[in-house]
C-alpha cells in the first residue's frame, strides 16, 4: 500500500485513506484539522497520475463547484481547498457513518426511513437553481450514522440542469442503477435521480449487492420486483414500481411528489397470526409452583413476517408493572420476530409462589402483532394449590372394622366362662384333630408357613400411604379369590408329591382317590384358613396405624392421638358387653362416659384445629397478590 501523504504544511494530518478510484486517479482520506482537532475528508486528484484523464478532473471541479453551493445537513459541507504536489485537493466535513453498502441487511421500517430522507436531500437539490441531478445515487453513496442520519456523497457525476433540460453529453454513474434516458443520451430530468433510488431500494430489499443488481433488468429496462412482492405491502409495491419506470413521463415528475405519495404508505406485508388457545387454564398441584404452558403461533399468510409482543392487560389487583415486564407472568420470548412458514412456540411462565392457595385468578394475555398493528386478548385463568392442610376428623372404614372385631373379642373374654372358654376348647380340640390326621405333613406346613406371609402381604397390599380409606369391595372381592388360588395351588402340589413319593420312592401302588382327595381337601381348608386369618390381622393393624397417622396429620398431639384410639376401643367394647352380655355395671358405665366424653371434645376440636390452621395460614399470605 502507498504512504499517505503529508499534509500538515497545509494544517491537515491524515488518518487513514478512505477509497480510490478504478483509475487511481482519486483518492478520499480520513484526516484532522491539526488546530481544531476536528475530523475531516479530504478529496485527492493526482496530475501525476498515468490513469487520470481530463474527465476524472472535471468530476472532482465539477463536484467541488456544487459542493460550494450546497447547505444541506444530508450533505456533508465543503470546507477548504488547497493544491498539493502531487496534485489538488478539497476538504469537506467528515461524518462517521456507513455506506449502506456496508451493512448486511435493514428492516422495511428502516428502508423507508432511508427513502425518506434521502428523497428530502433530492427535493433539496431539485429546489435549487438551476435544479441539480446527483446521477450516481447507489448503496455506496449513501451514508447512515448510528443515530440513523442519512448523507449523500459524492458528486463528482452531479449535473445541473437547464430551463430545458439538455442531455447528458456523457454516460455517467454505476450501470444498473443509470436511468434509461441517461443510456439513450436522451435528456435527463427531476425524476432520473428517482430511478437510481428505487433500484438502490429493491436492492436493500432484496439483498442484492451492487454488482449483481443488473440481474433485476430486463432488456426493456423493466426493473422486476417479483422477489420482493410477498415482502412488501401493494402500495408500496406500487410506488417502486412507479418510481423504477422506463419511461420518465411514467415516473412521479419529482422528489417532492414522491415523498408525499410515501409517506403515508403502510410498506411491509401485514402477517396473520393464528393462535391454537382462545383461553388458557392452569391448575397448580403445589403450593409456589411455577407452572409452564407452550403458545404455538402460526403464520397463515407464507412469506411474511410475525413481530409480536406479549403484555399482561393492567388488573387492579396486580402491582404496577411495564409492558416488558410482569410480578408472576412471563413469556418466552417477550417479543419476537418469525418469518418462517413453520409453528413458532412461545412459552408462558406463571409464579404462583406470588399468589395465595386455594384461589382463582384470572388475567389477560395480549399478543401484539406489530406487522398488522392488530391486538389479540388470550383469557388465561389459573388455579392455585389447596391449602397444605390434611385433616380426617372421622375413622375409615378399616378402623371401624377393627373396632367390631375388638368389641366381640372384648365381650367373648367377659364372658369367658359360659362362651368363651367352651370356644377355645373347640378350637384347641380341632387343631388337635387336625394336625393328628394322617393326611397332614411337612407339605401342608410348610404351605401354612408361606400362607402366614401370603396373608400378611395381602392385608398391608390394600393400604397405601397417599390413601386414607380403603377400597373394602376391592378387599372383599380380592382376599378370597387369591387365597382360593393360593390354597387350590398348594393341595394340588401336595397331591402330586403324594403320588410320586408313593410310586417311584416307594414303590408302591398310587393311594386311592378317596385318600388323594382328602389329603387335598385337609392342605386347602388348613392353609386358606390360616391365610384368611393373617390377611385379616395385617388388615386391621394397618387400619389402626393409618388412622393413628391420620389424627397426627389433622393437628392432634401424638399422646391424645393414642388416647383418643384407647377411648374408641373402650367404647367399642363396652359396647358389645353392653349387647352380648347385657353388662350395665358401674366399670361399663364409667368406660362409657369416659371414652364418650373424650371421642366427643377431639371431635369438636378437629374442626376448630382446621379453621385456626386456615386462618394461620393466610395470614401468612396476607402480602401476597389477590385474586
Amino acid at each position: 500500500m502507498a504512504e499517505s501523504p503529508n499534509f500538515s504544511a497545509y494544517g491537515y494530518e491524515i488518518i487513514k485513506p478512505l477509497g480510490v478510484n478504478r483509475h487511481g486517479a482519486r483518492v478520499t482520506y480520513q484526516a484532522v484539522q491539526i488546530t481544531s482537532q476536528e475530523p475531516v475528508v479530504i478529496k485527492q486528484f493526482k496530475f501525476v497520475s498515468t490513469q487520470s484523464n481530463w474527465s476524472d478532473y472535471q468530476a472532482v471541479e465539477r463536484e467541488l463547484e456544487f459542493l460550494k453551493q450546497l447547505h444541506h445537513p444530508g450533505i456533508p459541507k465543503y470546507l477548504d481547498y488547497f493544491e498539493s504536489e502531487e496534485g489538488f485537493c478539497f476538504v469537506q466535513e467528515y461524518k462517521d457513518a456507513s455506506n449502506l453498502s456496508e451493512f448486511h441487511s435493514f428492516e422495511l421500517r428502516e428502508i423507508k426511513q432511508i427513502a425518506s430522507s434521502v428523497l428530502e436531500i433530492l427535493q433539496y437539490l431539485q429546489k435549487q437553481t438551476p435544479s441539480v441531478v446527483h446521477r450516481d445515487l447507489k448503496p455506496e453513496n449513501i451514508l447512515v450514522d448510528e443515530d440513523f442520519r442519512v448523507y449523500l456523497v459524492d458528486f463528482g457525476f452531479a449535473k445541473a440542469l437547464s430551463d430545458e433540460l439538455t442531455s447528458s453529453s456523457t454516460v455517467s454513474g454505476t450501470m444498473g442503477f443509470i436511468p434509461p434516458e441517461e443510456l439513450f443520451n436522451h435528456s435527463l430530468s427531476k425524476s432520473s435521480d428517482l430511478y437510481s433510488l428505487g433500484v438502490t431500494l429493491i436492492a436493500l430489499i432484496s439483498g442484492k449487492k451492487s454488482s449483481q443488481v443488473g440481474e433485476l433488468i430486463d432488456s426493456q429496462f423493466q426493473v422486476d420486483l417479483s422477489a420482493i412482492a410477498q415482502q412488501i405491502t401493494p402500495e408500496f409495491y406500487n410506488w417502486l414500481e412507479t418510481l423504477t419506470k422506463p419511461s420518465v413521463d411514467e415516473r412521479y415528475p419529482d422528489a417532492e411528489t414522491a415523498l408525499k405519495k410515501l409517506q403515508p404508505l403502510a410498506i411491509e406485508a401485514r402477517s396473520e397470526i393464528n393462535l391454537s388457545h382462545c383461553a388458557i387454564n392452569l391448575t397448580a398441584n403445589q403450593i409456589g409452583e411455577t407452572i409452564k404452558q407452550a403458545i404455538p403461533i402460526n403464520n397463515l399468510i407464507s412469506e411474511t413476517k410475525i413481530k409480536g409482543k406479549w403484555e399482561v392487560a393492567p388488573h387492579t389487583s396486580d402491582p404496577p408493572h411495564t409492558p416488558n415486564r410482569h410480578s408472576w407472568i412471563a413469556f418466552e420470548p417477550a417479543n419476537f420476530s418469525h418469518k418462517d412458514d413453520e409453528e413458532m412456540i412461545c412459552h408462558l411462565k406463571v409464579d404462583t409462589s406470588q399468589l395465595k392457595a386455594d384461589q382463582e385468578y384470572q388475567r389477560t394475555l395480549l399478543l401484539h402483532n406489530q406487522s398488522e398493528s392488530k391486538t389479540y386478548a388470550i383469557p388465561i385463568r389459573v388455579k392455585t394449590a389447596p391449602i397444605p392442610l390434611s385433616f380426617s376428623p372421622f375413622p375409615n372404614y378399616g378402623f371401624l372394622i377393627f373396632l367390631c372385631l375388638v368389641g366381640i373379642a372384648t365381650a367373648l373374654i367377659s364372658n369367658f366362662g359360659s362362651l368363651a372358654l367352651p370356644f377355645l376348647n373347640q378350637v384347641l380340640q380341632q387343631i388337635a384333630l387336625v394336625t393328628s390326621d394322617p393326611h397332614y405333613n411337612w407339605i401342608t406346613n410348610l404351605g401354612a408357613f408361606l400362607g402366614s406371609f401370603v396373608g400378611i402381604s395381602l392385608g398391608l397390599s390394600f393400604w397405601s400411604k397417599s390413601e386414607s380409606e380403603i377400597d373394602l369391595i376391592t378387599f372383599i372381592f380380592w382376599v378370597p379369590l387369591i387365597v382360593f388360588f393360593y390354597s387350590a395351588i398348594v393341595a394340588i402340589i401336595a397331591t402330586l408329591i403324594e403320588i410320586g413319593w408313593t410310586k417311584w420312592i416307594l414303590s408302591e401302588n398310587i393311594p386311592p382317590s378317596e385318600y388323594l382327595f382328602n389329603l387335598a381337601s385337609l392342605n386347602f381348608y388348613v392353609i386358606s384358613d390360616l391365610t384368611v386369618l393373617f390377611a385379616g390381622i395385617a388388615f386391621a393393624l394397618g387400619s389402626f396405624y393409618h388412622f393413628y397417622v391420620s389424627l397426627l396429620e389433622a393437628g392432634i398431639n401424638p399422646v391424645f392421638a393414642i388416647f383418643f384410639i384407647l377411648a374408641s376401643l373402650g367404647l367399642s367394647a363396652t359396647g358389645a358387653l353392653a349387647i352380648i352380655n347385657q353388662f350395665s355395671g358401674l366399670l361399663s358405665l364409667v368406660i362409657a362416659g369416659l371414652s364418650t366424653t373424650y371421642l366427643l371434645c377431639v371431635y369438636a376440636y378437629l374442626p376448630w384445629a382446621k379453621h385456626r390452621a386456615k386462618k394461620q395460614f393466610k395470614q401468612k399470605e396476607a402480602h401476597l397478590i389477590s385474586p
